[in-house]
């Protein structure tokens, strides 16, 4: 009897290992319910669920779990958070003695509606304050009639033309910006289709006094 005392322990397993949302539109949020369960002989605490990346939700319906009980843990793939192919681990935090922690695979493919070449961010350096810089970017459309919006930007001059049905030529000049280190955001609305956030470029660097 006391063999058996000290052999009791809780055990966490999960219903899957993994997710595989497959390829979407990245403005969609993705939704999957794992289900965990006690296969253990003693009660299952669950201390913490632990993500590693900001693009993930999860919560879960009960943290204590008699033997043989089961709990919902619900996982979402924010809409807009996350761009291209990805794998993101979740950790289930317990006492299960043999497994502390349970890992959680999300897989999935979030189709951009608009690649930024060479890159959403760039860094200029350092420049004198009048010193001219330019720099085009191209905007790559993964559907047909897309349909951008008037660009806003602070401090720089900015033209959008079309290149062919799925590309198009953003062109941005700094304009004269005061001494210190600056970020500039472009901003480009999208008109058509709906639902899908503006097209962000952060440009930085920082200007110096002329002499």
């Amino acid at each position: 009897m006391l063999a058996n005392a000290l052999a009791a322990a809780p055990a966490l397993t999960a219903d899957r290992a993994a997710i595989d949302f497959g390829a979407y539109s990245a403005n969609l949020a993705k939704q999957h319910a794992f289900v965990l369960k006690n296969t253990g002989d003693q009660v299952l605490k669950i201390i913490q669920i632990r993500k590693t990346c900001g693009c993930s939700e999860a919560k879960i319906d009960r943290t204590e779990l008699p033997p043989g009980a089961t709990a919902s843990l619900g996982v979402t793939i924010k809409a807009g958070s996350i761009a291209g192919p990805y794998s993101k681990n979740l950790f289930v935090e317990s006492n299960d003695p043999k497994q502390r922690f349970l890992m959680l695979l999300l897989n999935g493919n979030a189709v951009p509606l608009v690649t930024v070449k060479p890159q959403d961010k760039i860094y200029v350096g350092t420049m004198p304050v009048r010193h001219p810089w330019t720099q085009e970017f191209e905007l790559q459309t993964t559907q047909d009639n897309v349909v951008f919006g008037p660009v806003a930007v602070k401090d720089a001059e900015v033209a959008l033309t079309p290149i062919d049905r799925r590309r198009f030529k953003l062109t941005v000049q700094l304009a004269s910006i005061k001494p210190g280190a600056f970020m500039l955001q472009v901003l480009v609305p999208v008109k058509a289709p709906a639902g899908w956030p503006p097209v962000e470029i952060l440009i930085s660097g920082r200007r110096t006094a002329e002499r």
